[in-house]
């Protein structure tokens, strides 16, 4: 199988990586070739370099996209690895004075394409056992009590992250077998970087995505 992990920054495979045979972004792992692909921050960057690569000749039985996350609920612990299994990108839309109405809402996109799904019949009893979680992707992290529960009411969702559903996007786009994978780091709450864990989240997701790898 050729299989591409999709990641925003390096620091969030680099253990992974140190961990794979192989050199610079290609390695092999039970006679798999798994593929780096580090996109930058963010749901432009990801979609453009991941779209890019679509326009080479290589082509993946499986694209992984990994990284952290925050939770909104307190209930999930710090450094807990989930499947992410579906995702929106939730600020697509417009404010109507002090509310919000959606892309969806607004006839601007069909409903298949307001909530996305990782598009993989891929089993694999790693992932399996994975707590599964909706997700939002924004360009702007939440940090304020009462926007963090209108985009909670509004989405359902129990994590955020800035790319997740870009990947979706794309991969649905192409009919590429996708899943998203993701370690949380912090609570969505106000800021404060002194409760966050994030070399807790980046060892457990190096040591799942491991597991994941060779489970295939």
């Amino acid at each position: 199988m050729n299989i591409l992990i999709t990641v925003a920054t390096k620091e969030e495979v680099k253990s992974l990586m140190a961990d794979l045979e192989g050199q610079d972004t290609s390695y092999v792992i039970n006679q798999h070739n798994v593929h780096v692909l580090v996109t930058g921050v963010g749901m432009v960057a990801t979609a453009y370099h991941l779209t890019a690569l679509f326009s080479s000749e290589i082509t993946y039985d499986l694209i992984i996209n990994i990284g952290l996350a925050g939770s909104f609920s307190s209930e999930v612990d710090l450094g807990t690895v989930v499947q992410v299994t579906s995702d929106q990108i939730v600020e697509l839309g417009a404010q109507d004075g002090g509310g919000f109405i959606s892309a969806h809402d607004l006839g601007f996109i069909h409903e298949e394409e307001a909530v996305l799904h990782n598009v993989s019949d891929f089993g694999n009893e790693v992932i399996d056992g994975l707590l599964q979680v909706d997700g939002i992707t924004v360009n702007t992290v939440h940090g304020d009590e009462e926007r963090i529960a209108e985009v909670v009411d509004r989405s359902g969702a129990q994590i955020e992250t800035m790319e997740g559903a870009a990947v979706f996007y794309v991969c649905k786009q192409e009919g590429q077998p996708c899943v998203q994978i993701r370690a949380i780091s912090n609570y969505v709450e106000r800021r404060d970087k002194s409760k966050w864990e994030v070399d807790l989240a980046l060892k457990n997701l190096s040591t799942v995505m491991l597991d994941i790898l060779k489970a295939i």
